[in-house]
C-alpha cells in the first residue's frame, strides 16, 4: 500500500502550509500586503480528497482483512456497519464532486482517483451485501436449540466454538439459507423477550 507514502506527502504539504502562514504573519507584522497563494487552496482540497480515498483503501486492506479473519462471533457488527456506511457515503460524495470538477475542466480527466473510488465502492458494496448473514449469526439471543435449527436448515455444520470467520460464512454458501436463518433469529429474539 502507498498509504505511508501518502501520509508522508501530507506531512510535507503541512510543513509548506506552516511556512506560508509564517510568511503571512510576517507580512502582517511588516504591514505589507499579504501574499496570496491561490494554488495552496486547490492543492489542499486535492490532497485531502486523495487522503480520504487512500485512508478508506488502507482500511479496506487492514480493518476489513481483520473482520474477515477473526471468529465471526467476536465482530462488532454495529461498528462494522457504521464504518461501511460512512465510507460509502464519503466515496459517493467525493465521486460526485470530482466528476463535477472534471466536467467543468477544473481537474485532469486522466486522474486515476475516479477508478480507484469506483473500485473501493464496489468492495464496500460487496461487504454490505454480506452483512445480513453475520448480523443474524451474531445474534446474542441464539441458544443451542437455535443453532441446531440453523444447522438443520442450512445443512452446513456451524460450531460457534470452532472460531469460524466471516470469510468462511461467505464462502460456505450459508447465505443461500438467509430467510430461514433470519426467521430462526426472530424466534430467538421473541423467546428471549418472553424468558426475560
Amino acid at each position: 500500500s502507498n498509504y505511508p507514502l501518502l501520509i508522508k506527502c501530507k506531512e510535507s504539504y503541512d510543513k509548506i502550509i506552516d511556512k506560508m502562514n509564517l510568511y503571512h504573519n510576517r507580512d502582517v507584522k511588516l504591514e505589507l500586503p499579504k501574499t496570496e497563494y491561490q494554488i495552496i487552496e486547490v492543492l489542499e482540497t486535492e490532497i485531502n480528497d486523495i487522503l480520504n480515498v487512500w485512508t478508506i483503501g488502507h482500511k479496506l486492506e487492514t480493518d476489513v482483512e481483520n473482520w474477515l479473519t477473526i471468529p465471526f462471533r467476536e465482530l462488532d457488527i454495529k461498528n462494522i456497519t457504521q464504518s461501511l456506511v460512512d465510507w460509502r457515503s464519503l466515496l459517493e460524495n467525493l465521486h460526485e464532486k470530482i466528476e463535477e470538477e472534471q466536467s467543468t475542466n477544473l481537474k485532469d480527466e486522466d486522474d486515476l482517483i475516479i477508478p480507484t473510488i469506483e473500485n473501493y465502492q464496489s468492495r464496500i458494496k460487496e461487504l454490505i451485501l454480506h452483512l445480513p448473514i453475520v448480523t443474524a449469526l451474531c445474534n446474542k439471543h441464539l441458544r443451542g436449540r437455535h443453532w441446531y435449527k440453523i444447522n438443520n436448515v442450512s445443512t452446513i455444520h456451524i460450531d460457534i466454538n470452532e472460531g469460524l470467520t466471516w470469510n468462511w460464512l461467505i464462502e460456505c454458501g450459508i447465505e443461500d439459507y438467509m430467510l430461514a436463518i433470519q426467521s430462526i433469529c426472530r424466534t430467538a429474539d421473541s423467546e428471549f423477550k418472553i424468558e426475560s
